[in-house]
């Protein structure tokens, strides 16, 4: 399966990056995304035009299943960026945008790792919950 769509950004853009080159963060993105069922495996891939023509970049992100870890969702993630035009602060923004991907990327993990620990305590609860349920139901029907 095979979905393309397009995306509203908005980026903060530091204040001198604002007004050295005239842009306020906002932008689009446009993603390309496959699903393949019988390997387990989405893929989206993220061409970002905020920045354009000045700085290109692709991410993508891949979710997989490994042989052997059926209970396991793996996650791989890629940038490239490509700055041209821009001299001396090439590097500068460069880094900038390496950090700010990096930082989200950090946040976008730990905000999964805490939904997964609370969808598994959640699920605790629930089995416990029922556990309790059937062994209530078990002493009623035997002092009967």
């Amino acid at each position: 399966m095979k979905l393309k769509r397009i995306v509203h950004l908005q980026y903060f853009i530091p204040k001198i990056f604002r007004n050295i080159f005239n842009i306020d963060g906002r932008g689009i993105a446009v993603e390309d995304i496959k699903v393949n069922l019988k390997k387990k495996k989405l893929t989206i891939k993220t061409v970002n035009y905020t920045l354009a023509p000045f700085v290109n970049s692709v991410e993508k992100c891949t979710y997989f299943q490994k042989d052997g870890y059926d209970n396991n969702t793996f996650y791989k993630q890629s940038t490239q960026i490509n700055i041209t035009g821009l001299g001396y602060m090439k590097n500068l923004i460069e880094n900038t945008i390496l950090n700010v991907i990096k930082e989200k990327s950090k946040q976008g993990i730990e905000i999964m790792d805490e939904v997964i620990k609370r969808t598994m305590n959640e699920n605790i609860k629930i089995n416990q919950n029922n556990i309790y349920g059937n062994t209530l139901n078990k002493i009623q029907n035997e002092k009967l």
